[in-house]
Formats: C-alpha cells, sequence, structure tokens
C-alpha cells in the first residue's frame, strides 16, 4: 500500500493511504472552489497535489523514524510530480495554471521561470 502521511510511534495499518487522501482533498478543493467557479479545476488538482508521494523514496522516507522524535522533517520533493503531469496533460493554459497551484501547495506560488525550471 502507498502512504500519504504516517503516523509516528504507530503501525502502518494505522496511516492513511494516499488513495483517500488525494479523495478527501479533491473533494474539499473542489468545494472550496466551487464558490468562484473552478469546482472541477480544484477536483483535478486535488489527486495531481501529492502524486509524488507514490516515489520509493517519499515511501522510504514517511516509514523511517523522524532523528529527533517530532515528526517534524523534510521529505523528497513530492510536489513537482504533480505540477509536471499538470502542464503535460492539461496543456498550456489549464495545465500551467493547475501546475502553479500544485507546485505551490507548500511553498507557496511559484513565478513562471521558477515553475518552468
Amino acid at each position: 500500500m502507498v502512504f500519504a502521511h504516517s503516523l509516528e510511534g504507530r503501525p502502518p495499518s494505522e496511516w492513511e493511504p494516499l488513495s483517500h487522501h488525494l479523495k478527501a482533498v479533491s473533494d474539499r478543493a473542489a468545494e472550496f472552489a466551487a464558490r468562484f467557479g473552478l469546482a472541477e479545476s480544484a477536483r483535478v488538482a486535488g489527486p495531481l497535489h501529492d502524486i509524488g508521494k507514490c516515489s520509493a523514496a517519499f515511501q522510504a522516507h514517511i516509514g523511517a523514524p523522524s532523528d529527533d522524535g517530532s515528526g517534524a522533517r523534510r521529505g523528497p520533493d513530492h510536489s513537482t510530480a504533480g505540477a509536471h503531469e499538470a502542464a503535460a496533460v492539461y496543456g498550456k493554459s489549464v495545465g500551467r495554471m493547475l501546475a502553479y497551484a500544485i507546485a505551490g501547495h507548500h511553498a507557496g506560488l511559484a513565478d513562471a521561470q521558477e515553475l518552468d525550471r
């Protein structure tokens, strides 16, 4: 199973599966974006925002204990993969808009040059 989040000191059976997380984020994003007419765009961005968590590096990271026991540690980049997919699949206009939101979901919104990098 692929996980979105682990719980320090808890068995994987209690961790959040990635599929559940992506569905919940997609639904919640669509709910918020409906207020300004972009529910379906947000629904598409939801599943893409964390697809980088499918990587072996990310899964190993969340399965390893934190150094200080706090559970707060920086893992491998997982935002970029979804941004690249959005741009590739949805094209220059919608895809780029989705890519900005996805790439910035932890780091803040990028400028055009930073997104291209």
